[in-house]
Parts: structure tokens; sequence; C-alpha cells
């Protein structure tokens, strides 16, 4: 986007300063901004099943004295057993 608002610029009715390049700025920043915020929840969203994942796994463990598949971990949060703790297993 900053590439072709750069090539813009050199067009004369859309040279730095005018009411397009403004608005192009304007948007280009804001989406900017939130492309960065949609990133940073996926990386905080993965941190956190990554973490649920690990708690399950010792949750299992401590029941089982196993230590769990990641398929086993897997199908212990998709069914929605992970949340209770007695009903782990």
């Amino acid at each position: 986007m900053d590439y072709t608002n750069a090539a813009d610029r050199r067009l004369s009715r859309y040279r730095e300063g005018t009411s397009v390049d403004r608005t192009r700025t304007s948007v280009t920043i804001r989406l900017q901004k939130k492309l960065k915020e949609l990133m940073d929840f996926q990386e905080l969203r993965h941190q956190v099943m990554v973490e649920y994942k690990e708690t399950v796994g010792c949750r299992y463990f401590t029941v089982t004295g196993e230590y769990p598949e990641e398929e086993v971990i897997e199908k212990i949060i998709s069914s929605g057993a992970g949340t209770g703790g007695e009903e782990l297993l």
C-alpha cells in the first residue's frame, strides 16, 4: 500500500497534501493498525491455546498417570470435556 501511495503521489491530482492524498494516507494507516491488531490477537490466541493444551495434558496425566498423545488432547478439547475436571475422562 505504501508503494502504491508513493506512486500515486507522482500524479498531479494525487500529489502530497491534496485531499485525496490525505484520505488515502489516513485509510492506509488505519488498515495497517487493524492488521497489526489482528496479528497480535492471533498470536495471543495461539499462546492461550498452547497453554490450555498443556493444562489439559497435565490434568490427564494426574488422572491416568500416563502422558496423553496430541490426538487425545485435541479430542478432549473438541468434546468440551477438558473444562471441568472430573468429566475429563
